[in-house]
């Protein structure tokens, strides 16, 4: 695969006047204005403005071919790689017409070729579907040429491909096939059921039609399991292609292939298998989001990685991708899991998290539960489904009890700092988290003297946690945010979770005086429509506050839902420029209205810190990271006037 990345275009939008850098970060006094449902004013900055609303490219001919998935930004890259690879279907098919038998007619020569072509797609999916080759690719100098990370973008393009000259392989042989059949006086069904070929070729058929149905994304988003098992009914179709074929080709194309994607596959299952993970703690979160943390054994995980993970007990085949919040430093790998579709949710249930606000039985010692706060501050008595082990004279969780006047056989949350990871039995600003289940000793126990070396007893399990396996790490692009001078972040929703290890481990850095890598300033700017189904990011969000970090790292945040007028007459009431966020409540975080104008975003950046190579991270939505790598490219364009300053785009497939 040619060095590729796949960019699309949304073509020119409104722009915000660009801003000097010197009033990049100047507060404005808040605005009662409403502009195209985009509010303007409230903790907004000219660099930092929002762009308006609206439709893209409006009355253009750019955009009437968006509009009909036709605009599209051919990059150099993109290119090339769709260039290489139609070179070398036509180098097929150009070879077969000229080894074909003297006198043979073109018909039979072009059946003959899409046959070839066929088998060749068929044959390099399966090394765009060998993630531990690949992950091993991304560390060697393969890299510099190939972009590892489109394997995905690979894998349609191969598909499509197929698609085209399996379409043209059936209408040439039904073709040939309506005459034998016409001459023998039967049935062309008949005729197909009378021969090897014919059977096994509509066997084929029919099996690649339920393939590319299953992967419509439409299906594939509302009914993933269909999609899944679906999709393995690609080892029927090798071996009916053998069958097919007279095993005279078809082993040439796909010997090597199948064996690389075999051993990758029988590597992932020894990993994956290679003893049974213990699920250390779970945390429950608000809107159906429950966090993970699991030993680690023998991984060596790094920032902006994910593992799969498949649990037995809901489904013993399925294995599901996780992006890895905990940081590299951290003795075990955390995982949030979000009820979005069949397997997550049995999943969550057989964890004992709640779902849509109905309690689910807890799976062990585990405290299912918040108090209630009222507004007095006053709390309500947990559920008493929870029984501590032996707690001993003077321990911290008997501090613990008799603070919150608590029962020992009674439900005890306990609260954990999503970065320092201490926990108290009172939760810290805007978080909400609650430890469901821990059946470890916590050191850093957090109420009044912390750090005394005191320990919590782990509780007593009253029924086990599922079993779960987990294989990986694996490689993603957000591992070369080291490897720049200046890291620019950006998440749009849930989006932002793949970032969530990289900024713990950076506020660990800082923490101990260490440098990772080359990266002296990280940005992070997370756009999204509201902030209830993320209050887990919140908490974490809030803990970086917490520590200012000297300027190594500046968060944006930007809120795109529709705010109404009475709404923001209340924001604007209880803004201080001087003080907390009314929105996030954060010190060093101010909430921008409207989606983020990255054109001046980039200008900012790009000048206040020329000369660099920068490096610019995105996971969102399709359409936003088209326009911010248009952007990117515009920005690096229009920088050359200064000292050589690039920005290195990458997304992440999330």
């Amino acid at each position: 695969m040619a060095r590729i990345n796949i960019p699309f275009s949304e073509g020119p939008s409104p722009e915000s006047p660009p801003a000097s850098p010197s009033e990049a970060y100047q507060g404005h006094s808040p605005r009662l204005t409403k502009k195209g449902s985009v509010v303007s004013g409230i903790f907004d900055s000219p660099a930092f403005a929002v762009r308006k609303r609206g439709s893209v490219m409006n009355g253009t001919r750019a955009g009437r071919l968006h509009r009909l998935g036709l605009y599209q930004d051919l990059t150099l890259e993109r290119t090339f790689f769709f260039a290489l690879w139609i070179g070398i279907q036509l180098a097929i098919m150009l070879a077969t017409f000229y080894q074909a038998k003297p006198g043979s007619e073109s018909l039979d020569r072009f059946a003959k070729s899409t046959t070839q072509c066929l088998m060749f797609d068929i044959s390099v999916i399966f090394i765009f579907m060998s993630p531990t080759l690949l992950s091993f690719l991304r560390h060697t100098f393969v890299s510099r040429f190939v972009v590892v990370d489109k394997n995905v973008h690979a894998h349609k393009v191969a598909s499509y491909s197929a698609a085209f000259w399996i379409i043209c392989h059936v209408a040439v042989y039904m073709y040939k096939f309506s005459f034998g059949a016409a001459k023998a006086k039967i049935s062309l069904g008949q005729y197909l059921a009378s021969s090897v070929i014919g059977a096994t070729g509509l066997a084929l058929f029919i099996m690649f039609i339920l393939i590319f149905t299953a992967s419509v994304p439409p299906v594939r988003r509302k009914f993933y399991e269909v999609f899944y098992y679906i999709h393995h009914l690609f080892v029927p179709c090798v071996i009916l292609m053998f069958i097919h074929n007279g095993n005279k080709i078809f082993y040439k194309y796909v010997c090597f292939p199948a064996t690389v994607y075999v051993l990758d596959r029988l590597f992932r299952m020894v990993r994956g298998y290679w003893g049974t993970p213990k699920i250390r703690t779970v945390i429950q979160h608000t809107r159906d989001v429950v966090e993970l943390h699991i030993e680690k054994r023998l991984m060596s995980p790094t920032a902006g990685q994910f593992v799969y993970i498949m649990c037995p007990s809901v489904d013993p085949i399925q294995w599901h991708p996780f992006t890895l919040t905990s940081s590299p430093h951290e003795d075990f790998i955390s995982v949030h899991v979000s009820c979005t579709g069949n397997w997550t949710r049995k999943f969550m249930k057989r964890l004992g998290g709640e779902l849509d606000g109905s309690k689910m039985s807890p799976p062990a010692n585990a405290i299912p539960s918040h108090p209630q706060r009222s507004n007095s501050g006053s709390s309500q008595s947990s559920d008493k489904t929870l029984s501590c082990g032996s707690t001993g004279g003077g321990s911290k969780l008997d501090a613990l009890m008799k603070e919150e006047m608590v029962n020992p056989s009674t439900n005890l949350v306990y609260y954990m700092d999503p970065v320092t990871r201490k926990v108290s039995a009172r939760p810290s600003e805007k978080t909400d988290s609650r430890v469901l289940h821990q059946d470890f000793n916590v050191h850093d126990v957090e109420n009044g003297a912390a750090g005394s070396g005191n320990m919590m007893p782990p509780c007593q399990m009253s029924k086990p946690l599922p079993a779960i396996f987990v294989d990986g790490p694996y490689g993603t692009p957000t591992e070369r945010v080291f490897d720049y001078n200046i890291g620019v972040l950006v998440g749009a929703g849930i989006g932002a979770t793949p970032f969530a290890s990289v900024l713990k481990y950076l506020h660990h850095c800082y923490e101990n005086s260490y440098r990772p890598g080359k990266l002296r300033k990280i940005y992070f700017i997370w756009v999204c429509r509201e902030f209830k189904s993320l209050e887990w990011f919140m908490d974490l969000l809030a803990s970086l506050d917490r520590t200012s970090m000297n300027g190594y790292l500046e968060i944006r945040v930007y809120l795109t839902e529709n705010v109404g007028i009475n709404k923001i007459h209340n924001l604007s009431l209880h803004h201080n420029p001087h003080g907390r966020d009314a929105i996030t409540n954060l010190h060093n975080c101010r909430t921008h209205f409207g989606r983020p104008n990255f054109k001046s975003i980039l200008k900012f950046i790009g000048q206040k810190h020329e000369g660099n190579d920068i490096g610019l991270f995105f996971c969102g939505p399709k359409n936003m990271g088209r326009n911010l790598r248009r952007e990117s490219q515009k920005a690096t364009k229009d920088l050359k006037h200064l000292e050589p300053t690039k920005f290195h785009f990458h997304k992440e497939n999330f």
